[in-house]
């Protein structure tokens, strides 16, 4: 089968990019024609061409024709409706508040999904969707990467942040203290700490207990940590055999974080600690989270989709030019961050040039 997945970027460990790195990998080891359409290849693009896996930002340079489109962000989606006019499309949501992953409207687009129900719950609260007209696969951990840990500590030692947000400026300072208070060793693994880790699997098996959300928190529950739901939103709690399927429902994220990350509110939740229950539910999530599973999930959804797109099924949400415009929006808005971000020594030379007309 030939899939062309899309992506708006294809740069640092995190988020969709490292979805579409570990999906496309797992899709070729199968033995299907995989091939990448992102904007802007960056970092992870790099890695992936290395490794002989085709990725572009010119879809003239696409050399199959897709039989499906695995389609993540409205830019890059509308991007492909244009140019390949008679293929099925999944669009993906897999954030619930990125303009990005507002959905495009288009006959071609055969299935609506989402990576949890808060991504859902986009598409019928956000959007207008009927609650059948959306579907959830959710994501997942490579198990062969995030072993488990051969001991579970009866008593935590070692805390981890793991999280490209944690910074002296936000819920890192709350989590200081409250291990402090708890006599734990605290370290911190993510992009704004300035110790960001292209092999985090190496590191999360020494920690005892792991402040982490969404995918973050799925590999350290598969390690074996005692994980701790908590970022800039605020706090969840500890993951406990109890609330493991609820918290699973809404990927361990934005959802569930309904408390205030404060000192005394982390303490709480570091004291829930116990080794049974945090054995339990690592074997309990590792039954469940397999890449292995959920892309035999997406092949058979993919080659529905090609089914009944050659039966005549199409999508029920047409064209509306109200939607096509906001895409449209999307894009120069990418274009000029993008620019800005390219050149931004360059506009504070500018600026600082013309600040001093200013004052002359």
């Amino acid at each position: 089968m030939n899939i062309l997945i899309t992506n708006i970027q294809m740069d640092g460990y995190n988020g969709t990019t490292l979805y579409v790195k570990e999906l496309a990998i797992s899709l070729i080891e199968r033995g299907e024609n995989v091939q990448i359409y992102s904007r802007l290849i960056g970092q992870i693009g790099i890695e992936l061409r290395e490794q002989g896996i085709t990725i572009v930002n010119n879809l003239t340079d696409i050399t199959f024709y897709p039989d499906v489109i695995h389609a993540h962000h409205n830019v890059t989606t509308l991007d492909v409706l244009s140019f390949f006019k008679n293929v099925p499309v999944l669009f993906w949501i897999h954030d619930r508040l990125s303009p990005f992953d507002h959905p495009p409207f288009h006959k071609n687009i055969v299935k609506y999904m989402a990576v949890d129900y808060n991504c859902k719950e986009r598409y019928a609260t956000d959007c207008g969707f009927s609650q059948s007209d959306s579907d959830v696969v959710y994501n997942w951990v490579n198990l062969k990467r995030f072993a488990l840990k051969d001991t579970i500590q009866t008593k935590p030692k070692k805390a981890l942040i793991f999280s490209n947000y944690a910074n002296n400026r936000n819920f890192l300072v709350p989590i200081k203290k409250a291990c402090a208070q708890c006599n734990l060793i605290l370290d911190v693994i993510g992009q704004e700490s300035g110790n960001q880790k292209r092999d985090p699997e190496k590191y999360l098996e020494d920690y005892d207990i792991i402040f982490a959300k969404a995918k973050a928190a799925m590999e350290s529950i598969a390690t074996g940590a005692g994980v701790i739901i908590c970022d800039f939103r605020g706090l969840a709690g500890m993951v406990t055999t109890k609330n493991l399927k609820h918290y699973r429902k809404f990927n361990f994220g934005m959802k569930l974080m309904e408390n205030p990350a404060n000192e005394k509110n982390i303490i709480n939740e570091i004291q829930k600690y116990n080794a049974k229950d945090i054995q339990m539910v690592s074997q309990m999530i590792r039954s469940q989270i397999d890449i292995h599973i959920i892309v035999d999930q997406l092949l058979v959804l993919y080659k529905d989709c090609v089914s009944g797109y050659q039966k005549g099924d199409r999508g029920k949400y047409n064209f509306k030019i109200t939607n096509f415009l906001y895409i449209k929006m999307m894009r120069w808005y990418f274009i000029v961050i993008n620019y800005l971000r390219n050149n931004l020594y360059f506009v504070f030379v500018l600026l600082r040039g013309f600040k001093r007309k200013m004052q002359e």
